[in-house]
Parts: C-alpha cells; structure tokens; sequence
C-alpha cells in the first residue's frame, strides 16, 4: 500500500497538516491539486527534500523519456542512534491509512527484530561480532563477548540509542522479521560516492520493499517517490523503475 493512502471504500479526507490533505488518492496543498513539478515545493513543510543531485543524475539516466522533475525525495525521521528502526517505523505505519496512528515506532522495530532470532542465528551473529572485535572491526560500543545468550542479545537489541547501531546484520534481520526488501542507497558527500549499498540480501519480487539511504556511513533517511502521493512503502508493481534498473531487477 501507499503512503497515506485512503482505503478504496473510503473518501476521507485525511489531514497531514494544516494545509496539506489526502483525498481520494492525490495530495491537496490549500486545496490545490499538487503534481508532479511542484511537489518538492508543496511538501516541504512535511519535512521531504529532494535527493542529492548527484543521486537525481544517476536516476535521472535510468528514466526513459528523461523526466523534467525528478519524483525522489528523502525524508529525515528521527536520529539519536534509531534513524533506521525510525524510517522503518515510519514506512510500516503508511499502511494504515484511514486513521493514520503511528501503529510502530523505533522500539517496537527494535524489539520485532530481536523476537525474530533463532538460538541458531544468535549463535552466528555473536560469533561474528566477536571476530569482527577480535579485527579491531566491531564499532558498537558493547561487548559481544559479554553476550552469552539469546535473551541477553535481544536486550542490547532492545536497547535505544547509541549503544547498538544498525549494520548488514540487522538490516538481514529487519527483512526477515517484516518479511520485506530493504534496499540501501548509499552517499558520501566527502568522497562524492553514490551507490548502492551491498549485503547479502537478495532482492525478492512477492515481497514489499523498503528504500532508504544512508548517508555518509552514519545515518539513515527514508526514501519515497511521488506518484500522486509520497509513496515509502512498495509494492514491486509500483516500485520505481529506476531503482529495479539500479538493483538489476527484472520488470
């Protein structure tokens, strides 16, 4: 489903702000239909910005006809060491849309996640981080040698804040406890690199999709794309065709 979107038995008009109102699957500004060219302008005050230009540019190429205004924009959700369970939340909380209750939030992903894990993954995932600490690799500032069971490790999960930031690790766990695609757009404004962000999670068409980015290696914004309204929550029939091309993804 879409962001925000009414119910088909339904007409209401849902307000997102003073001035902004969703009505039968299109965005009004002060009662003005909003389109594709202004919607950067109309939605602003909702807090989206459109993409960095160099992520337009490579979109832009992967469009045929190339499009006037680019239909991508990022939505900042939260920070405080949650910013990815908090673009999850917010994307989840999309599908419910007649009476838009923020159904999740950062904690309720958090704890999901970690209801999640098998006694078999646990044993992985720790014995991964205690190599990766052994490396001088392992940037949390827990212990993983201090973890020795499942419920302990779904306690630092648990935890909010800074303590356990997200990595590949979660994010493979994130899809599995939603049972979605995350897909991660990758930028370093100090390299000047944009990509796409790879771990070892393979793109499954019967699934819905997530799109966020992550941005110079320490925070994460949620990515959405105009389509009558700002959509966050894909479908693959109405997943960009820019992104299936930037992800290889058969139409």
């Amino acid at each position: 489903m879409s962001e925000f979107e009414p119910s088909p038995e339904s007409e209401l008009e849902h307000y997102l702000s003073e001035d902004i109102v969703i009505k039968d699957g299109h965005m009004y500004h002060e009662n003005k239909l909003i389109k594709k060219h202004n919607w950067h302008l109309k939605l602003e005050e909702l807090g989206w910005q459109k993409l960095h230009k160099p992520w337009i540019s490579k979109l832009n190429k992967l469009h045929n006809p190339y499009p006037n205004n680019s239909l991508f924009g990022s939505l900042e959700c939260g920070s405080d060491g949650d910013c990815l369970f908090h673009c999850i939340a917010h994307s989840l909380n999309t599908q419910y849309n007649e009476i838009y209750d923020n159904l999740y939030d950062s904690k309720d992903i958090r704890k999901l996640v970690g209801d999640s894990v098998s006694e078999e993954q646990f044993n992985d995932i720790i014995t991964c981080y205690r190599s990766m600490k052994d490396l001088d690799d392992f940037d949390e500032s827990w212990d993983p040698y201090s973890i020795d069971t499942l419920d302990e490790f779904k306690e630092q999960l648990n935890e909010s804040g800074h303590t356990y930031w997200c990595d590949h690790l979660v994010l493979q766990l994130i899809c599995q406890a939603f049972n979605i695609n995350v897909l991660v757009l990758s930028q370093n404004e100090w390299t000047n690199t944009y990509e796409i962000y790879p771990f070892a999670q393979t793109y499954d068409t019967s699934k819905d999709t997530i799109v966020v980015i992550h941005e110079n290696g320490v925070h994460f914004t949620l990515l959405g794309h105009f389509q009558d309204i700002m959509i966050t929550y894909f479908t693959h029939d109405n997943l960009p065709l820019e992104i299936k091309k930037l992800y290889n993804v058969k139409q």
